[in-house]
Order: C-alpha cells, then structure tokens, then sequence
C-alpha cells in the first residue's frame, strides 16, 4: 500500500529529540503536518466562526498570526530574548512550519527547547482566552516557558 501521501516535508528528527514533554512535541506536529485546527482552518473546512484573533480582536487567526504576527506573541518572544533570532527566520522562509523546522535545527538545544516551549505557551494562550475568557499577562506566558 502506497503511504507516500502521508509523508511531509521537513527535518523531523530535530522535532523527536527535543528534550520538551510529549505534549509539545505533538502541537509542533500537528502545525507541522497542517492539522492545527485555527479559526482560518476551520472555516475552510465549513465551520462558520468568526476569524479575528482572541488576543488582538483584528487579523485572522491563522498560524502566522499566532506565532508570528500577533502583538502579543511578539511581545513574548521579546521578553524571552528569541525574537530577532525567529523574526530573522520567519522573513527568510515567510511559513510557520519551514520556520520551525529551521529554528530547531539551528538554534541551541536549550533555545529549541524554549522556543518550542513557548510556541505551546502561545497556543495555550489562545485556547484559554477563547474558551475560558481567561486572561494571562505577556509576564506570565514568558514564566510558564520558563518553568518548563
């Protein structure tokens, strides 16, 4: 049985070693592999939700908004001393999983292991304001990366 259409582009093993918990490792998959159910995602799939981000109330919540773009995100990755290292990146490659896949391969194994900390940070964030209406300070996100 052909499983070719399965397979995805990218360095991979710089995802499994990461000394990060399992949970991490599965969201950087599912971005990775395109099924990370955002607002954007899910209205091409049919569901109608409104596509602004929970934490900006302006762009649609895609990706690179989330990781990326985002004041709050950015904001984060400042105070966590990763931003020019990632911005510098995310303007070369323009795609959140290329990004990924670069950064993880060419930075530290403690700042792989932060950054893509932080990325599950971010996307707990997210789901935690749409869901809970709870609200956590740019301190607190940077924190919680910390601690991990």
């Amino acid at each position: 049985m052909d499983t070719s259409h399965f397979r995805r582009p990218g360095y991979w093993p710089v995802v499994w070693i990461l000394k990060v918990p399992p949970k991490v490792k599965h969201l950087i998959w599912r971005i990775c592999r395109g099924c990370l159910p955002t607002k954007v995602r899910l209205q091409d799939k049919g569901v109608q939700c409104p596509l602004s981000c929970v934490t900006c109330e302006t762009h649609p919540k895609d990706l690179i908004h989330i990781f990326f773009n985002c004041y709050f995100s950015v904001q984060v990755w400042n105070r966590s001393d990763l931003w020019n290292l990632i911005n510098h990146t995310y303007i070369q490659t323009r795609s959140t999983t290329k990004a990924i896949f670069k950064l993880s391969h060419d930075l530290t194994a403690a700042q792989a292991q932060r950054f893509t900390i932080t990325i599950w940070s971010l996307w707990k964030h997210q789901n935690l304001k749409l869901w809970q209406n709870a609200i956590e300070t740019i301190a607190h996100v940077v924190e919680l990366c910390a601690d991990k």
